[in-house]
């Protein structure tokens, strides 16, 4: 069982950071004008957690051919970079580009400013924890999936 505390420091933490750092940006500003679906497809690919497109299709709970038609356009847009894989030629990799990654900071609800002045109080080496401790939180979050009760 998950200790109490764990939980209740996080639900104390979380919208700390949150009220902090939210932003609401524009509708039009928001990740350089993508669509929902479009959006939530750059964030993923550029984590790079979920790298074959069927398990990202998966993931996201949506049919690999509208998968497919989102990276279509990102990479139409010049977000994401189509790459044959090294090593098996029948494979693809996508590769945001700077034009995605802007677009994904652009689009996060978090100000990046405000990030970058809050770690700023925080030593080198408390960054890099903090930093650590969100991603394997996050990653943990990702495996989630729609299921609700996970006690």
């Amino acid at each position: 069982m998950i200790e109490r505390d764990a939980v209740r420091r996080i639900q104390v933490a979380y919208p700390k950071i949150w009220h902090a750092c939210h932003r609401h940006p524009s509708a039009a500003a928001r990740g350089g004008g993508l669509t929902e679906r479009q959006g939530t497809v750059l964030v993923h690919l550029a984590d790079g957690a979920l790298s074959r497109p069927a398990d990202l299709a998966r993931h996201l709970g949506i049919a690999p051919s509208t998968l497919s038609e989102a990276i279509d356009q990102l990479v139409e847009r010049g977000m994401v970079e189509r790459r044959r894989h090294t090593d098996d030629r029948r494979r693809t990799d996508f590769e945001v580009t700077e034009v995605g990654h802007r677009a994904v900071e652009e689009g996060s609800p978090l100000d990046p400013a405000r990030l970058r002045a809050a770690l700023a109080w925080l030593s080198a080496e408390e960054r890099a924890r903090a930093v650590e401790g969100l991603t394997l939180l996050a990653d943990a979050c990702t495996t989630l999936g729609g299921e609700e009760d996970h006690s």
